[in-house]
C-alpha cells in the first residue's frame, strides 16, 4: 500500500531470515497478535510489511527490504503521525549493532510512530518512554541479539571456512547446489555430481557452435528449436554466456564471500571439484574468441558484412559501416566510412560492397575455403581440429602463467610453513602441467603443417573457393559466412580502403621500395606500398623514354598522362591495402581502377603467388586517340 494516509493505523512487520521460520507457526502467532492489538485500539491495520529470507545482521532488510521502504514513507511524511508499528519482538527490527539499531529506532519515533513489541510481553517505545528509563531495556535487548547473531555468524563462517579447506584437501562437496548439468538430488541427498548426459552434449554442442563464430542470441534460438536438454523456461542469450564463461564445465569451483551485499570470490579456486565435461582445448579457444569479440558489439544479423571491425577507412581510420541500399539491380550495399556520415574529420567516402568482398576472397592466398563449406572433408575436418586444440593449448598456457603469478603472491603470504609448502606443491604440477602442454603443442604443430600440405594447391584452393561462394550465398548461408567472418579476423589484422583513390602526394625521393622480412624465421617477399600521383608521372615517363623515347615529348601525350594521375586521385583510383597478421601488406585493385596494386596468380607449378598490375598507359592512350578520331 503506497501514498499518503490521513489517519493513524497499526502497521504489523514480520521478518524471517530464514526459510524454515517461516514455516513454523511464528507468523500465525504474529499476525493473531496484531490484529488482537489493532482491535483493542481500534485502528485498522496493514499487513504489508514483510521481509521473508533477509537478514536483519547485515542490515539487508534495511537496505532492500520493505522495512527501508517504510523507513522512506515516514521521512516523506506519508505515514500518519500516531500509527503504531507492530512487531514481536525489537530484534525483528534489526539485529545490528546499537547505534545502528537505535538510529533505526529513533526515526521511526521521532516522527511521533510508536513501537509496540507483544512477545515475551507487550512494550510500547516512545520518545517519552525511552526518555523515562526504556532506553536501558532497548539498548540490552539490542545488545542481546547483535551478540547472539554475532556469535551464530562466527560459527557459520567456520563451519564454511572448514568446509572449503576440506573441498581443497580431500575433494569433499562445500555445498548441495551444483551447476545446471548435474543431478540436483544426487548432489542434495547423496553429496555426489553426477552428469546428465544430455546436458553434457548440450553444453558442448553450445562451445563448439560459439568456436564457429555463431552469436549467443543465434545459439539460443537453434537450443529452443531442437529436442535435447531444455531449461525451464527456455534458453536466452545471458544463460549462453554464463555456460561458456563458467569455468565449472573444466571442474572448477570458485568459493566466494558476500562483503557489503557484494559476492566476492573467496581465495583461489578450486581445481578439480566438478567432474569435468568440457575438454580443456575447447573452453579456452572459447575463451580466446570472446576476449578478442570483448567491447565489438553482440548484435544479431544476417552476416551480410564479413569485413566486421576490420574494415577502416584509410584517410582518417575509422571505421567502415555496412549500407544497405537494397539488392541489385535496383539497390546496392556499400561500405561507407562512419566519420565521413557523421561529419566528423572526414568525407562521406562510398564503395560497393560486393567489390571489397571479392577482392578479399580472390586474393586472400591463405584462405582456407573448406573450413567454411558446410560438409568439410575428413582432412579438413583434422586440421580444423588441430588449429582448435593449438588455440585452446595457448590460451591454457596463458591461463597457468596467471595462476603461478597469483600462487606466487600467496606464498609469500603464507601464514606458516605447511601452507607455503603446499602451494609451491601446486606450483609444481602447474608447472609440470605447462611442460606437457608445450610439448603437445609442437606435435600438433607438425601434425598440422603434414595435414595442411595437401590442402595448399592452386587447383584445390581454386575449387574450394567455388563452392565456398555458394556456400555464403542464399537464405540459409548465415552460418557459413559467420564462419568464413571468424576465419577472416583470424588472417586479416585490417583491410584500409581507399575508396577516393590516392590523397596524398609523396616527393620522388620519398619512393617506396619493395622488401623482404623476416616472419617465423622464413625470409618473407613484402611488396612495395603503392606510388603516389607524383611517383606515378615519374614512372610513366621512365617507362615510356625507355621504350618510346619521342612520345614523352609529345604535348597532348603528356597531358593524357597528368590527366589520368589526377583521376587516380579520385573514385577512379579506388583500390583496398589490406594488412595481414603475418606482418605482410598487400595493395588489391578491383576491374577497371586506375591504382597499381597486386593480383594473386600462379606459375607453371600451379603455386599461388602475386603479380603486379598498374594503369596500362600504351594502350590508355590508344584508345583515347581512337575514340577522339570518331567524335571528330
Amino acid at each position: 500500500m503506497t501514498g499518503r494516509i490521513t489517519k493513524p493505523r497499526v502497521y504489523s512487520y514480520l521478518r524471517f531470515s530464514t526459510p524454515e521460520q517461516k514455516l513454523g507457526d511464528s507468523e500465525r502467532r504474529q499476525l493473531e497478535l496484531a490484529e488482537a492489538f489493532a482491535k483493542r485500539k481500534k485502528l485498522p491495520l496493514d499487513e504489508s510489511l514483510r521481509d521473508e529470507g533477509l537478514s536483519g545482521y547485515h542490515g539487508t532488510h534495511r537496505k532492500k527490504g520493505s522495512l527501508g521502504k517504510f523507513l522512506k514513507r515516514i521521512e516523506a511524511g506519508e505515514i500518519p503521525r500516531g500509527s503504531i508499528l507492530v512487531v514481536e519482538n525489537i530484534d525483528r527490527l534489526g539485529r545490528e549493532d546499537v547505534l545502528t539499531a537505535l538510529e533505526t529506532i529513533t526515526t521511526i519515533i521521532n516522527r511521533e510512530i510508536s513501537i509496540v513489541t507483544l512477545s515475551p510481553y507487550e512494550a510500547e517505545y516512545t520518545r517519552e518512554s525511552i526518555n523515562n528509563g526504556m532506553i536501558y531495556q532497548l539498548v540490552g535487548d539490542i545488545k542481546r541479539a547483535n551478540a547472539e547473531s554475532e556469535m551464530k555468524s562466527q560459527r557459520v563462517r567456520a563451519a564454511r571456512k572448514q568446509a572449503k579447506a576440506a573441498a581443497r584437501d580431500i575433494g569433499r562437496m562445500v555445498t548441495a547446489r551444483v551447476p545446471a548439468w548435474f543431478d540436483p538430488e544426487k548432489a542434495k541427498n547423496d553429496r555426489v555430481c553426477e552428469v546428465i548426459p544430455e546436458a553434457v552434449v548440450c553444453v558442448n554442442q553450445i562451445f563448439q557452435w560459439k568456436l564457429q563464430g555463431v552469436g549467443m542470441q543465434t545459439i539460443a534460438e537453434k537450443l529452443n528449436k531442437q529436442d535435447g536438454w531444455e531449461r525451464p523456461n527456455g534458453w536466452r542469450a545471458s544463460y549462453v554466456k554464463k555456460i561458456l564463461q563458467n569455468r565449472a564445465v573444466i571442474g572448477e569451483y570458485q568459493p566466494h564471500i558476500v562483503r557489503d551485499g557484494k559476492r566476492l570470490p573467496d581465495g583461489e579456486p578450486i581445481y578439480n571439484y566438478y567432474p569435468q565435461i568440457v575438454e580443456n582445448e575447447l573452453f579456452f579457444a572459447v575463451q580466446k574468441l570472446i576476449q578478442q569479440n570483448r567491447g565489438t558489439g553482440g548484435r544479431k544479423d544476417k552476416c551480410s558484412n564479413l569485413l566486421t571491425h576490420i574494415a577502416k577507412c584509410a584517410y582518417c581510420g575509422g571505421n567502415m559501416r555496412f549500407v544497405d541500399k537494397g539488392q541489385p539491380p535496383k539497390g546496392q550495399q556499400y561500405l561507407r566510412c562512419d566519420n565521413g556520415y557523421r561529419g566528423v574529420c572526414c568525407d562521406r567516402y562510398l564503395i560497393r560492397y560486393d567489390e571489397v568482398e571479392t577482392l578479399v576472397l580472390e586474393n586472400c592466398a591463405k584462405l582456407k575455403p573448406e573450413q567454411v563449406l558446410p560438409n568439410p572433408d575428413q582432412q579438413t575436418k583434422q586440421c580444423e581440429a588441430l588449429k582448435q586444440k593449438l588455440a585452446g593449448q595457448a590460451a591454457e598456457i596463458n591461463d597457468i602463467d596467471t595462476k603461478l603469478d597469483n600462487f606466487a603472491i600467496r606464498v609469500g603470504d603464507a601464514p606458516s610453513k605447511t601452507i607455503a609448502d603446499r602451494i609451491y606443491s601446486e606450483m609444481d604440477k602447474l608447472e609440470e602441467q605447462k611442460t606437457q602442454i608445450e610439448k603437445s603443442i609442437q606435435e600438433a604443430e607438425q601434425e598440422l603443417r603434414e595435414a595442411s600440405r595437401s590442402l595448399n594447391s592452386f587447383k584445390a584452393w581454386t575449387n574450394c573457393l567455388a563452392e565456398m561462394r555458394k556456400a555464403i550465398t542464399g537464405e540459409d548461408s548465415v552460418e557459413a559466412r559467420l564462419k568464413l567472418r571468424l576465419h577472416l579476423a583470424e588472417l586479416i589484422d585490417r583491410v584500409e580502403i581507399f575508396a577516393h583513390g590516392y590523397k596524398q602526394r609523396m616527393a620522388p625521393d620519398e619512393q617506396p621500395h619493395p622488401s623482404t622480412k623476416t616472419v617465423n624465421g622464413k625470409r618473407k617477399y613484402v611488396p612495395a606500398p603503392p606510388q603516389q600521383a607524383d611517383d606515378f608521372l615519374e614512372a610513366v615517363e621512365a617507362k615510356v623514354t625507355e621504350f618510346s623515347p619521342d612520345l614523352w615529348d609529345d604535348e597532348p601525350f603528356r597531358s593524357f598522362v597528368e590527366h589520368v594521375a589526377e583521376l587516380r586521385m579520385t573514385r577512379k583510383g579506388r583500390f583496398i591495402r589490406v594488412f595481414f597478421k603475418t606482418g605482410a601488406t598487400v595493395d588489391l585493385v578491383p576491374p577497371g581502377s586506375l591504382a597499381n596494386g597486386m593480383e594473386m596468380v600462379h606459375d607453371k607449378r600451379r603455386r599461388i603467388g602475386w603479380s603486379f598490375v598498374s594503369p596500362k598507359i600504351f594502350r590508355m592512350w590508344q584508345d583515347y586517340q581512337t575514340n577522339y578520331r570518331k567524335r571528330r
